[in-house]
């Protein structure tokens, strides 16, 4: 550059003069080489050192990488901007990230340079970011800043891996639909807690000595987070029993904690006659009636009364019943019901059955147990 003076000058030269030179680089060391020159040639140079001022970096951080290394944990890496255009000594990166769920949560983390790193620096930098929720997308944008300001910025989106569901199935009822069948309805956790695509329910319940398990599926066509409500009936139950069904969700990461809803379907007719039915001859005219239960299993509801059937022969031939209520009625009936069948005929045989009923119907008869009574002495003169 120059700095030129013309003839009006006076001579000699005695006034300062000053040249702005444009166009350098920020923050960055210049050497100027001054001479002067008349009509006779160049004096000898002199110079001068001088340092830009800074400016804020004029690229953002380079290389930038989000990589999971667990489902709630992220290591974010970066490399400063190019050397000429950091334009000043990077002292930190600020990063700031938000999730798909939160995006109006702004998050922020600040990766500090160490102040003995030479100028420019060109070393790599990390942040490792815990406690992050599973299966979510988070959208990362860091900058790089110095004395003078902040850099534009990189963005990028990562998505934490899958990991199983951290909530049970919400909101899940049993419903009676008939003795042999009960509806289960669920929906699926809250959509933070899904922690990846649902694939399947789990349902399962104890019959017997033997745990059964239904499945409900779903495809890759269901929208992630599932917000739909799902149902399955489970059917070929045992009448008036209480189940207990254990339901779990599953992802591709595993299964989320259970949860357990319980329901009882409704009775049926007893399924079996009453068992062990003895009968015993006390005297002429009396026999005493022991009656057993069907079943627990086929019990089917409460048992809250036996329907009799005696017939005699030769004598006393015609049907009769009788009903023979439980005094105390409970669920399953385990205990022997007896009963003093009198005013019977001496010396007779009678045939008897017995039906179990409960608030449904009644059961089969029982087999025929037959009893001759007792003797007893002529009731009448010979005629």
């Amino acid at each position: 550059s120059f700095i030129h003076f013309d003839d009006t000058k006076t001579y000699p030269l005695d006034i300062s003069s000053q040249i702005s030179v444009s166009s350098l680089l920020p923050y960055t060391e210049y050497t100027f080489t001054i001479i002067a020159t008349n009509d006779g040639g160049s004096s000898p140079s002199v110079t001068v050192m001088d340092t830009t001022q800074q400016a804020a970096p004029a690229e953002a951080p380079q290389n930038v990488t989000a990589v999971p290394t667990s489902p709630t944990v992220i290591l974010f890496t970066c490399y400063p901007p190019s050397p000429s255009l950091q334009n000043g000594p990077i002292h930190n990166f600020t990063l700031v990230y938000y999730s798909e769920w939160n995006p109006d949560t702004i998050e922020s983390e600040t990766i500090s340079v160490d102040t003995t790193e030479p100028y420019p620096t060109m070393l790599q930098h990390q942040i490792v970011l815990s406690s992050l929720q599973p299966y979510t997308e988070y959208t990362f944008t860091i900058i790089a800043v110095n004395d003078a300001g902040n850099s534009p910025g990189t963005t990028l989106t990562t998505r934490t891996p899958i990991t199983a569901p951290t909530e049970s199935p919400q909101s899940v009822t049993a419903t009676t639909v008939s003795s042999t069948t009960i509806l289960i309805h669920m929906y699926p956790p809250s959509a933070i807690h899904q922690n990846g695509p649902i694939r399947n329910y789990t349902v399962s319940y104890t019959q017997g000595n033997e745990v059964i398990t239904s499945f409900i599926h779903f495809d890759d066509t269901e929208t992630y987070p599932l917000d739909i409500s799902s149902q399955i009936s489970v059917s070929s139950l045992l009448p008036y029993t209480e189940y207990t069904f254990t339901i779990i969700a599953t992802n591709d990461g595993g299964s989320s904690p259970s949860v357990t809803v319980t329901a009882r379907t409704d009775p049926a007719a007893p399924s079996e006659p009453p068992q062990n039915i003895t009968a015993h001859s006390n005297n002429p005219t009396t026999v005493t009636l022991s009656i057993y239960p069907p079943s627990s299993y086929h019990q089917n509801g409460i048992i809250t009364s036996y329907r009799v059937s005696i017939q005699g022969t030769p004598f006393d031939s015609s049907l009769q019943e009788f009903s023979l209520p439980i005094s105390s009625p409970v669920y399953p009936l385990s205990s022997t019901t007896t009963h003093v069948l009198s005013q019977l005929h001496a010396y007779n045989t009678y045939s008897i059955s017995v039906v179990a009923i409960n608030s449904v119907g009644k059961s089969a008869a029982s087999s025929p147990v037959s009893i001759t009574t007792l003797q007893s002495a002529p009731a009448e003169a010979p005629q």
